[in-house]
């Protein structure tokens, strides 16, 4: 009887991390068609740089400050980066992986792929205080959906997300064994 029980929880969890994965990806078509526009659009800049520098200087003083102002643009969003969800199983060795390196504004989803129950919260056991604004006072209010705290044990199968947008290194355990404990590192 065991085995089709343990059989459904794995294809849950595959279907769950799929669907996680799947709707958190972005859409390449349309940042290539944007990266496109955008390469024609500095092309045909170029092409009235080259044209305007040959008529005058005022003509090309103009036109260097909306190169300048341009290229600070592109360079601005090639810097930004799509935020990323990262996945760490809650299995019945601990946390895996138990430490991650992110980067600020990415999501992270707890999935608990054991038969016990577990509660992924930041540290200071037991009161949750460690990332900044968290705090196991604060579950059961409005304010739970904001902080670094699952709130209540996962069972099998269950997922609980939070986004990180400090940056720092934050160590975070198992409020139901607190010996078990992690790493997420934010840049």
């Amino acid at each position: 009887m065991k085995a089709p029980v343990i059989i459904v929880g794995v294809v849950l969890i595959v279907l769950i991390i799929g669907a996680v994965v799947f709707f958190n990806q972005p859409a390449q078509t349309d940042s290539s068609s944007q990266q496109g526009a955008q390469a024609q659009a500095g092309n045909a800049q170029q092409a009235q740089d080259s044209a305007s520098s040959s008529s005058g200087s005022a003509g090309s003083a103009t036109d260097a400050g909306a190169d300048s102002a341009q290229d600070t643009q592109n360079a601005q969003d090639q810097n930004q980066q799509t935020p990323q969800t990262h996945t760490i199983a809650i299995t019945s060795s601990g946390f895996s992986p138990s430490t991650l390196e992110i980067s600020q504004g990415d999501t992270v989803v707890f999935i608990n792929q054991d038969s016990a129950m577990h509660w992924p919260a930041t540290d200071v056991h037991p009161t949750h205080t460690l990332y900044p604004g968290s705090d196991i006072s604060k579950c059961g209010t409005p304010q739970a959906s904001e902080i670094f705290d699952a709130c209540r044990g996962l069972a099998q199968g269950e997922t609980y997300s939070f986004t990180f947008n400090e940056k720092g290194s934050w160590t975070y355990h198992d409020h139901l064994r607190p010996s078990w404990t992690g790493t997420i590192v934010v840049n």
